[in-house]
């Protein structure tokens, strides 16, 4: 896992071999893994990972690695979260939050609920604009009430 912290296949490489040993059932072995500090080296990969990708699959292969280190005893689950609860629950709370682009997407669609005959205009902007478009369609949409101006 040390080698983590390279080039994107290598990285790849090295998490699907600490998968691989990860994937067991066997408790005390776990613990072990944590008395190691495995959870402490996976969620450091996976902060660079969310940095580089957030929706990238080498974040889920870190969350399935750091899901199977987590098979330990219930004491030595609790003293890993303890050690590195402060700095992982903001980190699990951006991973579960809507990206800003889920929000965008739905207030373009409640718009379109309200106003059809502005929806299929909006519809143009959104799907084939660029994002500065994007931005000045919702920002029309949002200061004139749905309304599009008739010179455009």
């Amino acid at each position: 896992l040390n080698s983590a912290i390279a080039p994107r296949d290598i990285r790849l490489m090295a998490i699907r071999s600490a998968i691989d040993e990860f994937d067991h059932h066997d408790e005390l072995l776990h613990d072990e893994e944590l008395e190691l500090r495995a959870d402490h080296i996976l969620f450091q990969k996976l902060a660079y990972a969310l940095m580089m990708d957030p929706g990238s699959d080498e974040v889920g292969y870190i969350c399935s690695a750091m899901e199977m280190v987590y098979r330990a005893s219930k004491m030595r689950l609790a003293k890993s979260f303890h050690d590195i609860s402060e700095a992982l629950l903001p980190v699990f709370v951006d991973m579960i939050r809507p990206p800003p682009s889920w929000e965008y997407n739905r207030e373009i669609r409640k718009q379109k609920q309200r106003s059809p005959k502005n929806g299929v205009e909006m519809d143009d902007k959104v799907s084939n604009g660029t994002e500065e478009q994007k931005e000045e369609a919702f920002f029309d949409m949002t200061n004139t009430g749905g309304s599009q101006s008739s010179d455009r």
